[in-house]
């Protein structure tokens, strides 16, 4: 009998016949079942599968979810458990060690000059009115010695002295005061010799100082015309009071010669002749009056004769002619003195201590160029106006922001740290520095623990000089504060914890596992380690312990 797709009948317009097996039927009829006329070709997902292999799908199926099931509630248990006992515990230990400690200060600190002395004003000889140039530079590094030149502006010479005192005026020939005093106590001890009293600019200074101008390879400011017709016109008046002295000494002479002898011889026999005739005289009246008047004015003029002459109005003359003289004497000297050697203000600076190093150099003397000059503890060199003792100094000096700085002494290290780090370093406390620029390390020693206002500063001194481009540069310092004697014990600070009756423990583990906790005294710490010793009865400690410092 023909089997017929119903699918297919229907699929060709066809009416399903009465027959026709059902749809079950038909997805598992497979071609094999009876012969037909017409082959059947049936999709291999229709087709039935042979029993057997089916019932073993449905066991592997239901194994395979037993199993699933099994194991899925077993993991879960596990980690159910595990969560609910927590990580493992672990015990972190450290060896007790046995080391001599030595606890450190760092801090930052910058190499630097004490004492520095910016300079800052200029000559104003050979410069008038228009701009200063250098026509010697000064030189960064350059060591200055006392006498020496600094630098020269528009010609004129900044020569360095040691002094207290900063230069404030002109010190010109006939003037005194403190500043003249430095001056010759500087040529002193330069060998030059000087006889003028004390602080005055007299001869011997002005000599002196034309040396020392020469040896600085320079000349001292020459006096100007008006000086010099003025010295001139001195000079005469000096020549015309000497004649007249002259004159008078000449009439004082001629009028004090004795009288000739034969002038005294004829008074006598005048007054002889007088005296005799008023004897023999009879005559009275007149006649008499008249011959005793002639005795008597011929005894005085015998006495005036042998008295000497009267110089008096000869010598009232030439006190006069040479009083006139001293006057033009004194006028001539001061101009003289004035149009002599001088130190203009600025050519002469004072520095504290010499030699001394230029630290700091501009390029022009108003203080502008690569390097500006920095200031100091000292007034500026050189600084100062007019005044003093009567003379009028040059005030109208030009004023810079400093064209360079002279540092006496030598450079130092200065790091600044609070009061109560400065209470553990003592003077000659050991020090170790570095640049931050991987620049040269060295070492030191605490030589002042200076206060500026608020901050305590440490002034240490490198045992290796530092070289002049070093200033300025920062470093990092290290110093030991404190150390101990000998070897002592010592754990991490984690390891040492404070128990609840106050005291300090670490807790030791034995070699069986067992913690036992150990009091101790803290003494130093440092580098993250701490001093310990052991209380007396709390158990002891040796090197090798191990003590927890984690748990």
């Amino acid at each position: 009998m023909r089997r017929t797709n119903p699918f297919r009948s229907a699929t060709r317009g066809e009416e399903p016949r009465d027959d026709a097996t059902s749809l079950e039927d038909a997805l598992f009829t497979t071609g094999h079942d009876a012969p037909s006329e017409e082959p059947v070709t049936t999709p291999l997902w229709r087709r039935r599968p042979p029993v057997p292999w089916i019932a073993a799908a449905v066991v592997a199926a239901l194994v395979l979810g037993t199993l699933a099931l099994v194991l899925t509630r077993t993991t879960t248990t596990e980690a159910v458990r595990s969560a609910a006992q927590g990580p493992p515990h672990t015990v972190l230990t450290e060896p007790v060690t046995s080391r001599r400690m030595a606890a450190h200060l760092v801090t930052r600190g910058t190499i630097t000059t004490q004492g520095e002395i910016p300079v800052e004003c200029t000559p104003a000889a050979g410069g008038g009115e228009g701009p200063k140039v250098f026509t010697r530079p000064p030189k960064n590094g350059a060591k200055i010695t006392e006498g020496g030149v600094l630098a020269a502006v528009n010609g004129r010479p900044v020569i360095a002295l040691r002094g207290k005192v900063p230069a404030f005026r002109d010190m010109l020939p006939g003037s005194d005061g403190i500043d003249v005093r430095q001056l010759q106590a500087a040529l002193r001890r330069l060998d030059h010799p000087i006889t003028d009293r004390v602080g005055v600019f007299g001869p011997s200074t002005q000599q002196a100082v034309q040396r020392l101008y020469s040896a600085a390879g320079f000349t001292p400011v020459a006096p100007g015309p008006e000086d010099v017709s003025a010295l001139r016109d001195a000079d005469a008046a000096v020549r015309a009071a000497k004649d007249e002295v002259a004159q008078a000494q000449r009439v004082l002479r001629a009028a004090a010669n004795p009288p000739p002898e034969a002038e005294v011889i004829r008074a006598q026999i005048a007054v002889e002749e007088a005296e005799r005739a008023l004897a023999q005289t009879t005559s009275t009246g007149t006649h008499r009056r008249l011959l005793a008047v002639q005795a008597r004015d011929a005894r005085a003029a015998l006495a005036k004769l042998r008295r000497g002459p009267d110089t008096s109005t000869a010598q009232a003359a030439l006190a006069r002619a040479q009083a006139k003289v001293g006057e033009a004497v004194a006028t001539r000297n001061r101009l003289a003195v004035q149009a002599g050697p001088r130190v203009p203000f600025c050519e002469v600076v004072f520095v504290d201590a010499l030699p001394a190093t230029v630290v700091s150099a501009a390029a022009d003397p108003s203080g502008g160029g690569d390097s500006a000059a920095s200031g100091g503890d000292s007034a500026a060199a050189g600084g100062g106006g007019a005044g003093g003792d009567g003379d009028t100094g040059s005030g109208d000096a030009p004023q810079g922001s400093g064209w360079a700085t002279l540092a006496p002494g030598k450079l130092t290290l200065e790091a600044t740290v609070q009061p109560d780090e400065a209470a553990l370093v003592r003077t000659g406390t050991k020090v170790e520095f570095g640049g931050d620029d991987g620049g040269p390390a060295g070492t030191g020693s605490v030589t002042e623990i200076a206060h500026r206002g608020s901050d305590t500063v440490l002034v240490i001194t490198p045992t290796t000089p530092f070289p002049a481009e070093r200033r300025g540069d920062a470093v990092r310092v290290s110093l030991t504060t404190a150390t101990t004697a000998a070897e002592v014990l010592a754990v991490p600070v984690a390891a040492v914890r404070g128990a609840a009756d106050g005291r300090a423990v670490v807790t030791v583990r034995d070699a069986d596992g067992t913690l036992r906790d150990v009091p101790v005294t803290a003494g130093l710490s440092a580098d993250g380690f701490v001093e310990i010793r052991s209380v007396d009865g709390g158990g002891t400690l040796a090197p090798g312990d191990l003590v927890v410092v984690s748990r």
